[in-house]
């Protein structure tokens, strides 16, 4: 909100990075433009985190396009939800290949990792393969591997993305809903 945009950007003198929120059902706003701005003239890394998964007309692939398309080319989503809205029920983390369903109706936040659901598992392919792929195009030893076919390990993308995001050259997108603690304990 405008009202807080003077004291979120004094704080960014301070701070060693920045979480920009973009509301799953608002999308992109002219206060998110102005705040990621400010957020990457800092020169701090930057993390986009998809809040409000849990509402009605939540949409994190439209949210997602519009962060890509109005903001920066540069975001890839490292988690993916499963399920949208008040069926928002976990989040997929795209480096440990887990989901993590969280226990319906607690606000606690407590969950169980599992396996990818079956459901999910087309989904899960299509941004691990996006995800591997951008960070492969970020250094030049890991874009020679992927091209030859050879897999990039989950120690090796983790660190890849380290040093993409300290130069700026990637931005990790996650997905929460505060009120019901989901996703948060990844996102931390």
């Amino acid at each position: 909100y405008l009202d807080f945009q003077g004291d979120a950007i004094a704080g960014l003198a301070a701070a060693d990075g920045a979480l920009c929120l973009v509301s799953a059902t608002a999308g992109v706003e002219v206060g998110t433009e102005k705040m990621f701005a400010a957020a990457m003239a800092s020169n701090d890394p930057v993390l986009f985190v998809v809040s409000l998964m849990d509402k009605e007309h939540a949409n994190f692939e439209r949210t997602y396009q519009q962060i890509k398309d109005r903001l920066t080319s540069k975001v890839i989503p490292v988690e993916i939800p499963i399920g949208a809205g008040t069926g928002f029920r976990g989040v997929i983390n795209l480096f440990t290949r887990k989901a993590y369903v969280y226990k319906a109706g607690s606000r606690s936040g407590e969950y169980e990792e599992t396996d990818i659901p079956e459901t999910e598992q087309d989904n899960f392919e299509r941004y691990y393969q996006e995800l591997i792929e951008a960070i492969s195009a970020t250094a030049d030893s890991l874009l020679e591997r992927y091209l030859e076919g050879a897999e990039i390990g989950r120690d090796e993308a983790i660190q890849g993305m380290k040093e993409a995001m300290k130069r700026g050259d990637l931005i990790p997108l996650f997905c929460v809903s505060a009120d019901h603690m989901i996703g948060i304990h990844p996102l931390l």
